[in-house]
C-alpha cells in the first residue's frame, strides 16, 4: 500500500476544490516547525485564509491536546481574520480499491463543528492502460 504525507493529501484536496494552497510547515535542523506553532498548510477559501493542521488517522487526540495548549494563539489568529481547522486523513478500501477520507474540525475559540468522514476522494486516480 502506497503512503502519502498528510501535507500532500491536503495540497491535492485543496487543488481539487480550486483553493490556492501552500504548505507552510518548515524544517529547522531535524525538527518540524508549524506556522505560528499551529498550521501545516494555508489555503485561501473565498476571502478567508484557512490555516490547517493535518494529521493521519489515529493521531487526532494527540493533535487536539496540542491545540488546547495553544488555544491563546489560535484565538489570536481567529481575531486577525484567519479560520482554523484540524484535518484528519484516513485511507480505507472503498469499491474495491483504497481511497482517502477526510474529517475536518473547525475551530472558533473552541472546537465548533466536527464533520463526519467525507469522501471517498480518489485523490490519485489510476490511469487505464
Amino acid at each position: 500500500m502506497t503512503s502519502f504525507s498528510t501535507n500532500a493529501l491536503t495540497k491535492r484536496y485543496c487543488e481539487m476544490q480550486g483553493w490556492p494552497h501552500e504548505c507552510v510547515q518548515t524544517w529547522r535542523g531535524n525538527k518540524r516547525h508549524d506556522l505560528f506553532g499551529v498550521a501545516d498548510s494555508l489555503a485561501l477559501v473565498g476571502n478567508t485564509p484557512l490555516l490547517i493542521q493535518n494529521c493521519s488517522y489515529g493521531s487526532l487526540l494527540e493533535h487536539r491536546r496540542k491545540l488546547v495548549d495553544l488555544e491563546g494563539r489560535i484565538d489570536q489568529l481567529l481575531a486577525c481574520g484567519f479560520s482554523f481547522e484540524l484535518w484528519e486523513w484516513k485511507r480505507k478500501k472503498h469499491d474495491g480499491h483504497y481511497q482517502w477520507f477526510l474529517r475536518a474540525e473547525s475551530y472558533t475559540p473552541a472546537p465548533s463543528r466536527s464533520e463526519p468522514w467525507t469522501g471517498p476522494f480518489d485523490l490519485y486516480p489510476r490511469t487505464k492502460k
